[in-house]
């Protein structure tokens, strides 16, 4: 994938400050929090100039999220095809919004409004996206609405895909009941306890997992934490709507967690057996589907930091 320059957009509210390249698929480039005692914590890795797109900041996934094998799938009697986006697995992935131009709907002081109008005649996906980011006292709130422009009903899926910092230290916790099995191709094989794959209802060592991409479904309450030791800093992100399903990457080679409230599981589509754990929501002509996120930051208390009490430990 080429690099790209960030045109960005900044907004600035309370103790959170945002910027957000609205050409580039309305992605988060950053987004940053003060702390009581004065210092700034990024929350999100940073995108950079010239690097690398959608490896850092916040993308929107529409109309699906993740990957769908082969870029294709049956519905209502017709073939659907997306661009196989990840050649090396064959797969489509993450959707058209995030590669798109989008436009300004609104702005105040604390909120962004911004919209895709996309008329895709490849796959026959013609959607309008909202996308509303709004800065309070206590986080900041994202929310999608997808709206169906087609004269045909379609299948539909959204879904956020924040990189957050990973400290040495880092600590994730949410709960959830299934996990799946993962081919190598990155697709859901099998459903299975997510206790399985990694039980994330106790705070897990980020640092002790290596390499992790899992899908999590029943995840109740919506609601993961990241607490960050050496920063004293807890992240909390939670979700509603359509944003029911959690997907976790953990690369074992940058120091970045990606912790994903989508709507369905991966390649659903073609795996009509998991619909029961997260399906595309089907939207005749002129219907909309809803999901959002929020994300708050906290300052860890001392006793939080460690088992000794002592950040640096």
């Amino acid at each position: 994938m080429s690099s790209v320059d960030l045109d960005p957009v900044l907004l600035r509210y309370g103790d959170y400050a945002l910027a957000m390249d609205v050409a580039l698929g309305s992605s988060l480039l950053s987004l940053d929090w003060t702390a009581p005692d004065g210092r700034s914590h990024a929350l999100l890795v940073p995108s950079v100039a010239d690097g690398v797109p959608f490896k850092a900041g916040c993308f929107v996934m529409a109309p699906f999220a993740n990957r769908i094998a082969d870029g294709s799938f049956s519905f209502d009697g017709r073939t659907i095809r997306f661009p196989l986006n990840r050649p090396a697995e064959n797969n489509a992935i993450h959707g058209l919004s995030r590669d798109r131009k989008w436009t300004f709907t609104e702005r105040t002081a604390s909120r962004l409004s911004t919209r895709d109008e996309c008329r895709d005649a490849a796959s026959g996906y013609d959607y309008d996206l909202t996308q509303t980011v709004e800065i309070d006292t206590e986080g900041v709130g994202f929310s999608l609405v997808i709206t169906n422009r087609s004269a045909k009903r379609l299948p539909f899926g959204l879904g956020y895909h924040p990189w957050f910092t990973r400290t040495p230290k880092a600590r994730l916790s949410f709960h959830a009941d299934t996990s799946f099995t993962r081919s190598a191709r990155g697709l859901p094989e099998a459903a299975c306890d997510s206790a399985g794959i990694c039980d994330f209802s106790v705070p897990v060592a980020l640092g002790s997992l290596g390499w992790l991409d899992a899908h999590f479904a029943n995840w109740s309450p919506r609601t993961a934490v990241l607490d960050l030791p050496e920063m004293a800093v807890r992240i909390t992100l939670s979700a509603s709507g359509c944003l029911g399903n959690l997907q976790v990457f953990a690369p074992d080679d940058r120091a970045v967690v990606c912790i994903e409230p989508v709507s369905h599981v991966p390649n659903v589509c073609n795996t009509p057996a998991f619909a029961r754990f997260g399906d595309l929501t089907v939207l005749e002509a002129g219907e909309s589907l809803s999901g959002s996120m929020r994300i708050a930051a906290s300052q860890l208390e001392s006793s939080q930091t460690s088992s000794t009490g002592d950040p640096n430990a």
